[in-house]
């Protein structure tokens, strides 16, 4: 009697064993989606955020400076052109304007090889002593600051795009159902 339990208790174990072994692609379409999905879905609600809590209409930003700083990374480092920009509001029928904010810094994204073509880059895209067009955090300008505003940057030169976030929301979680779509399947067919 001892040895028919023993059977039986290995050809379970037998068949729990094959058992997540029987639809290998549907577990690697699973795996894919979902770790795809899911940072699609970060990155949208932290976009959507943005949308949120930038200004709709531009400010005026006069560009003081221009530096490179250099993204260590693990295999190879970039160098990120920084501008030095002030929030200003230029002033009609006159050239001097009032200044709103100062020494803020906004971080291109191209990274560079060479600090002397991400330098050359921001030059010739945001000059020194200029008033270009610039999106920033609601709160940058009251009284309290910048003190409760959780953002890495909050000034930018392009307007935050809401179109942007809700497609990185959509295609995360299509991405996403569609994993778990799989998942109940891999179980059906067991």
């Amino acid at each position: 009697m001892s040895t028919n339990s023993q059977y039986q208790a290995v050809t379970t174990t037998i068949r729990a064993a094959s058992r997540h072994t029987e639809h290998p692609a549907a577990y690697a379409i699973v795996i894919v989606c979902v770790s795809i999905g899911i940072p699609l879905i970060i990155f949208g609600v932290l976009d959507y955020n943005k949308v949120n809590n930038f200004s709709t209409q531009a400010s005026h930003c006069r560009v003081n400076e221009i530096e490179a700083v250099r993204q260590i990374r693990a295999k190879l480092s970039r160098v990120n052109p920084v501008w030095n920009v002030d929030i200003v509001k230029p002033q009609s029928n006159s050239t001097k304007v009032i200044v709103l904010r100062t020494n803020l810094k906004i971080t291109g994204s191209n990274g560079h090889m060479f600090a002397s073509s991400a330098l050359d880059e921001a030059r010739t895209l945001y000059a020194i002593d200029k008033i270009y067009p610039c999106y920033h955090h609601k709160q940058l300008l009251s009284s309290a600051g910048s003190s409760g505003i959780s953002l890495k940057d909050p000034i930018q030169w392009e307007e935050p795009s809401r179109k942007t976030a809700f497609v990185l929301l959509f295609i995360g979680s299509a991405l996403t159902v569609v994993g778990i779509i799989f998942i109940f399947i891999a179980f059906l067919y067991h």
